[in-house]
């Protein structure tokens, strides 16, 4: 069953179907489904609000529209701080600090520093970037990005100030954003604006909105899901579903832009097809079609159309040991060559994920022998949240490394947090699939740790009472603030100071 003669090589090139690669993919980066999804307050926590605040339907334009879209004259370089660390009970550790570095030859180039605050349960109200390598001019030397939130811990404001002095920052972006309250993760409206320096607003790419709709029961029949192009919204993503007499889905048709050429308008085209679903449990909450086997809605079967294959008969699993889920596809390519593929995943929460997929086809019909490859991905991340390692191999006949990366954490030995992060990726050899070499490409240096339960400043609230206090933007108390920024505390109400 492995691949070891020339004509069997030849079909290689169109055996892999993409979907396949999407669907293992789609269920083994936890990042990308949140990102897709809308936000999950419980990842807010664990990942840089930047990552959210990013337009996640921009990617879906067509390739030649997409680099149409015009560039900010400037902009800032977000590096979120570690994911907050619990120890000692109810303390919350994160980082006053950050330092991010390339590798410049042999040596280490610093190039911007970010200093974070952070409220009581460890979320971040603000973040202070300072580009430190000027010769990058499409950066503000520094930029301030201040974060509002809910009740529920979820981001509601992001407003950005930047300049070249540190004491003459302007406004320069801010975005509201609102949830379904149906589904309080997912956005169903991000409003996001650059500012001029007269005040005037504009509205930015990372504009994006959704527009929900609901049967009489409550159930989720359509979601239609809108960028910011062109100065208008336009409509990239669409989810329609239907029900069966039982209140369950029994199909679910997903559409996305698509344009033959750039004379041609953007429009709408099925690229993923699910019929005659069945399931082990379902709650009618479907808001994208990459939740159909986690959390409530767990399927068991489908008949699957694909842009790539149609006619796939699709078989899902859910083992209470091992695996989360094992799913299966079924189907004849070209109409003449049965294929099987079995993709097995596993999520270690916060430990990161695993999958493997084993592909089976029988190219007897072609005079050419049977092929399998087994592809596997690992992700693995520390305590912190930093990627620990990230493997993607594929073995027919000899394992292949698709990507290979890896990151290096050196704790403070007074402290035993995380002092220097480097990540590494593996190069490849020119014209080789397996033999390379690791380079080191970027730092992270981590400082001024701090006890956010402890130190951690409470948000913007109506009282206006108690004693007036300072804190620099490390979030650490200062009796007697001399020249710079600092949060000025008074009561339940707080505020951005410059002294001069």
């Amino acid at each position: 069953m492995i691949i070891i003669n020339v004509e069997a090589e030849r079909f290689l090139d169109g055996i892999f179907p993409p979907f396949l690669t999407k669907m293992a993919m789609r269920n083994i980066i936890p990042a990308l489904l949140v990102a897709v999804a809308g936000f999950s307050s419980a990842s807010a926590q664990n990942r840089g609000l930047a990552e959210y605040l990013a337009n996640p339907y921009i990617k879906k334009l067509p390739a030649n529209t997409g680099n149409r879209l015009k560039a900010p004259k400037q902009g800032k370089s977000i590096l979120p701080a570690l994911k907050m660390k619990g120890v000692a009970g109810s303390s919350i550790m994160k980082p006053g600090y950050a330092i991010k570095a390339n590798r410049d030859g042999e040596a280490w180039k610093d190039y911007a520093k970010y200093t974070f605050t952070y409220d009581k349960q460890g979320r971040m109200l603000s973040e202070l970037a300072e580009n430190l390598d000027l010769s990058q001019t499409q950066y503000y030397t520094y930029s301030l990005a201040e974060y509002t939130y809910d009740d529920s811990g979820r981001p509601t404001q992001v407003d950005v100030k930047g300049g070249f002095d540190l004491n003459k920052m302007q406004l320069v972006y801010t975005a509201k954003i609102e949830y379904d309250a149906v589904r309080p993760d997912v956005v169903v409206s991000q409003e996001a604006y650059d500012i001029s320096s007269d005040g005037s607003k504009a509205m930015n790419e990372d504009s994006y909105k959704q527009v929900i709709e609901r049967d009489g029961a409550g159930n989720i029949t359509a979601v239609h899901s809108f960028t910011w192009y062109n100065n208008g919204w336009l409509e990239v993503q669409q989810l329609e579903t239907t029900y069966n007499s039982d209140g369950k889905p029994q199909t679910l048709t997903q559409s996305v832009a698509t344009q033959k050429s750039a004379a041609d308008p953007i429009e709408l085209a099925v690229n993923e097809a699910y019929a005659d679903c069945t399931w082990q449990q379902t709650n009618g909450q479907i808001a994208y079609v990459d939740e159909i086997m986690s959390g409530s809605n767990l399927i068991t079967s489908a008949k699957v159309n694909m842009t790539s294959q149609s006619d796939i008969t699709m078989t899902v699993e859910y083992p209470e040991e091992d695996y989360d889920y094992v799913m299966t596809y079924e189907y004849n390519y070209l109409t003449m060559f049965p294929t099987k593929s079995v993709t097995s995943f596993k999520d270690f929460g916060d430990k990161g994920s695993y999958s493997k997929t084993v592909f089976d086809q029988d190219l007897t019909a072609a005079g050419a022998y049977p092929v399998q490859s087994i592809n596997q991905i690992l992700y693995t991340y520390d305590d912190y949240g930093n990627l620990l390692e990230m493997q993607n191999q594929t073995y027919y006949g000899h394992t292949i490394i698709n990507s290979w990366e890896k990151g290096t954490v050196e704790n403070d030995p007074a402290t035993g947090y995380p002092a220097t992060y480097i990540h590494s990726t593996y190069k490849l050899q020119e014209g080789n699939d397996y033999y390379g070499s690791w380079e080191d490409d970027s730092r992270v240096t981590y400082g001024a740790w701090l006890d956010t339960s402890s130190t951690g400043i409470e948000q913007i609230g109506a009282d206006m009472g108690g004693k007036v206090e300072y804190y620099n933007l490390s979030g650490m108390k200062v009796k007697n603030p001399t020249s710079g920024i600092y949060i000025r505390k008074q009561g339940k109400n707080i505020s951005k100071i410059t002294i001069k």
